[in-house]
């Protein structure tokens, strides 16, 4: 069986390729939070980023979700388009420095088994962002479902009242993914 952290780079090419052409950027967080790659088109190139990132390549342990998110927003902010962040992560340490920090839709993904503990942090964090967690699964229902909740979410946003809303189509709905790496544990 895949690791979690394999489990979690798996997804990044099934998101990648669910979306293909469609923008895609990538943040690694641990005790801080890097831009790995904006959001680009080039989706297969957030997948081999994202297949490169390891915990070794961290500089400061740690989880801090919050930078992450903050990282996001702004880089999403800057686009001008706005956009969904996804999480992708076991657990979240710490859920006091999330409330109020973004406006933009979140999801998490979760690497780990339902139910287990860890599963119950993301679900703490999720409940503090306004967020949706979808469990892992064996196939590629929790992508689709993400990908379908980042659309109903686009649509929902353009239809607020003073929203400029424009036919540009799906692509306008970025996900970014957003990988813990210091909670994947080498498992032996």
């Amino acid at each position: 069986a895949p690791s979690r952290l394999e489990r979690a780079h798996l997804k990044i090419t099934d998101l990648a390729e669910a979306r293909p052409g469609q923008p895609l950027g990538l943040i690694a967080y641990a005790g801080s939070a890097h831009l790995v790659l904006p959001p680009t088109h080039d989706t297969a190139v957030v997948s081999q980023m994202a297949a490169e990132i390891s915990p070794e390549i961290m500089p400061v342990a740690g989880d801090r979700l919050d930078l992450a998110v903050r990282a996001a927003h702004k880089v999403l902010s800057q686009g001008g388009k706005g956009g969904t962040i996804l999480i992708l992560a076991d657990s979240v340490e710490n859920t006091t420095t999330l409330a109020g920090i973004t406006d933009l839709p979140i999801a998490f993904l979760s690497i780990n088994s339902p139910g287990s503990a860890q599963d119950d942090s993301l679900r703490a964090a999720a409940k503090t962002l306004g967020a949706k967690v979808e469990p892992l699964s064996m196939t590629d229902e929790d992508i689709s479902a993400l990908v379908r909740l980042a659309a109903r979410q686009h649509v929902a946003k353009s239809d607020e009242p003073g929203a400029s809303w424009e036919e540009v189509g799906y692509w306008i709905t970025p996900l970014v993914a957003l990988l813990l790496l210091t909670t994947f544990r080498r498992e032996t």
